[in-house]
């Protein structure tokens, strides 16, 4: 049977970064449960079976989707594929977790439909910066974010050159990642520690780079148009704004939570202080916010499955479009 508290333990400790692979492995350690499980029993059988099958699919559901508690789209997906089952109580074993394992495929490909439906937007607005510019465009980024990767990569190759600048995001260095993917791909990639990062986009800094957008990814979006992202991203989008530099963030709406309507109720998650210092003086204490918010108003627009939404659109489509989730 597939280990869950393995996939667990690596979501927990960062084997296993960004949403949406995130999701991907929760996922996908759900369905191999179910194959393990079908496998493993006679189908044939009792109501007991259905029972137990039942109950070890929501506790494993709730392992993977609280796994880091700020993962939503990993979280919604699972609540909608514990709720599609729900539906199928009165069925028989054989018929319900043959649904199970076809509703974790749609989600699997729900997750890779939007990744493309929000790359195809990404590419769309760099064009246009291109076309209008006439020159490279000059993009800043920050952390790793599949999203945003797939973007760039995508749009570079279809003939929107591009600079980008990155920082490098401590205490764990996951920008160094996203630096060597642009790097693969041909893209020119400068990268700075993150103190850097809001002097260079204040357009301030001595070689004068004058950065065109900035783009993130995001962890968590509210029904606000707000996005939590990794630590450093409100410096970059509060010089951004300042400076008047468009600031973008790429996310899908299953990473919205139905439940926070304002940044100022997204909780923020302290990892271990050793992470920044491993050999502390005990009378030094360190604080590790792993992320930050970005309030609606210093963001330009979310690039999304359903093209790039203004923050205070979000709410109406995050619930005409995913009615499942986010019903009351």
């Amino acid at each position: 049977m597939v280990n869950i508290d393995k996939v667990v333990k690596d979501i927990k400790s960062i084997k296993i970064q960004g949403a949406t692979n995130i999701a991907k492995a929760a996922i996908g350690a759900l369905l191999d449960f179910s194959k393990s499980f079908e496998a493993s029993k006679n189908f044939g059988a009792s109501h007991g079976e259905s029972f137990v099958f039942l109950r070890e699919a929501e506790i494993n559901a709730n392992k993977l989707a609280w796994a880091r508690p700020d993962e939503p789209l990993s979280q919604n997906l699972l609540n909608l594929i514990m709720a599609r089952f729900e539906k199928d109580r009165n069925k028989d074993m054989k018929e319900k977790v043959a649904n199970f394992q076809k509703s974790c495929q749609e989600a699997l490909g729900l997750i890779s439909k939007n990744e493309q439906l929000i790359t195809a937007s990404g590419i769309s607005l760099l064009k246009k910066i291109y076309q209008k510019k006439k020159k490279p465009v000059l993009v800043f980024t920050h952390c790793n974010s599949s999203s945003v990767v797939r973007i760039l990569i995508s749009a570079h190759k279809a003939g929107a050159p591009l600079k980008v600048y990155n920082s490098e995001t401590r205490p764990l260095y996951q920008g160094r990642i996203m630096a060597k993917a642009l790097s693969k791909a041909g893209i020119k990639t400068t990268m700075m520690i993150d103190n850097v990062a809001p002097f260079v986009i204040s357009k301030n800094d001595p070689d004068k780079i004058n950065i065109d957008l900035v783009i993130i990814g995001a962890d968590v979006v509210g029904l606000d148009g707000s996005v939590l992202n990794k630590i450093g991203s409100y410096s970059l989008a509060s010089v951004a704004k300042e400076t008047g530099i468009p600031f973008y963030s790429a996310a899908s709406l299953l990473k919205a939570r139905k439940d926070i309507d304002s940044y100022r109720k997204i909780k923020i998650e302290r990892r271990d202080p050793k992470e920044v210092w491993a050999e502390l003086n005990k009378n030094v204490k360190v604080l590790n916010y792993a992320f930050d918010t970005v309030p609606p108003e210093y963001i330009s627009g979310l690039i999304t499955e359903f093209g790039i939404l203004k923050p205070k659109d979000v709410k109406m489509a995050a619930m005409k479009n995913y009615k499942e989730v986010f019903k009351k």
